[in-house]
């Protein structure tokens, strides 16, 4: 009969650990390691320790901050597992240098914003009409098929509001066949603040047109009426407005082509890879603290995979 060895798990082992050969070059938690250490200025929160004289010493925010950007890269939010980690595992414990890690780390508050918003973001936010306004989607719809619950393609019915055109000399607008549509409202305003010009047509173009089965909806409707959107905000100089000019720029059109390549994996990777699909801090300013913690950890994660090299 062959034997083996008795194994227990009840007996305790003191095993010698060097926290330094914990931290690989190459890896992740080196890089997290470096950039903290040697290219981050954390001196705003100095101003927040009055125990220069008395009082206890503190954790350095290096060590809290790494932490924090290693359980994030983990997919750990909760300030509880992150405490438990520190406890558990031996790469916590390496980073923290056996820190005593608490929610209360200082990296959610409104000096953590002016640390990570050294610079200001230059972002492009699109409105839901900036498609509308760049003639390169002006032939988009042909991808469309709309389809009825038996997968079968419906024709469209109704002349949509894009088909309709300007005219400016008369300030009328121009249906499919050619007759105008004057204006019967100049302040026209919906529920979501758009802002827009309602024109109407004339019974008389409408009764005879041959295309009155595709434009006049409903059986008691006798004329069309149609709402071209101008903008979003009724101030001309409203961010809204400064963003939409901002967007029809020729920078800012080549910039925003760019987005599937350039942001959308950011998201994939942030959202389904990492796991950080959900916030758990309330109000703007830690949401928005947490967003760009999130959005350091894949940075750093690019620069340990590609940079090293």
């Amino acid at each position: 009969m062959a034997r083996y060895k008795k194994y227990s798990r009840e007996q305790s082992v003191f095993i010698p650990v060097c926290f330094e050969d914990q931290i690989i070059p190459g890896t992740f938690v080196h890089a997290i390691d470096h950039l903290v250490e040697n290219e981050l200025d954390l001196s705003i929160f100095d101003k927040h320790f009055n125990n220069d004289k008395t009082g206890a010493t503190a954790y350095s925010p290096s060590v809290l901050l790494k932490i924090v950007l290693y359980a994030y890269s983990l997919g750990i939010v909760s300030s509880r597992k992150i405490a438990w980690c520190c406890e558990t595992n031996i790469t916590f414990m390496a980073l923290s240098k056996e820190a005593v890690f608490t929610a209360d780390t200082g990296f959610h508050s409104k000096e953590a914003l002016e640390f990570i918003e050294d610079n200001e973001i230059d972002a492009y936010i699109p409105d839901n009409q900036f498609r509308q306004r760049d003639p390169r989607f002006d032939t988009a719809d042909r991808h469309k098929k709309p389809v009825d619950r038996k997968g079968t393609v419906k024709k469209a019915k109704y002349f949509k509001a894009q088909e309709f055109t300007r005219d400016g000399e008369n300030e009328n607008l121009i249906c499919p066949e050619g007759k105008a549509l004057r204006i019967r409202c100049r302040n026209y305003k919906n529920k979501k603040g758009h802002i827009g010009i309602t024109y109407v047509s004339d019974k008389e173009d409408c009764c005879c047109c041959p295309q009155k089965g595709k434009c006049i909806r409903g059986k008691k409707a006798k004329v069309r009426q149609v709402t071209i959107i101008e903008n979003t905000m009724r101030k001309t100089d409203s961010p809204v407005r400064r963003m939409m000019e901002k967007v029809d720029s020729p920078d800012g059109k080549f910039l925003y082509s760019r987005r599937m390549g350039a942001i959308e994996p950011v998201f994939a990777n942030i959202r389904n890879c990492l796991g950080l699909d959900r916030f758990t801090l309330r109000g703007q300013i830690k949401v928005d603290i947490q967003w760009k913690l999130f959005n350091m950890v894949h940075n750093i994660g690019k620069l340990s995979r590609f940079a090293w090299s």
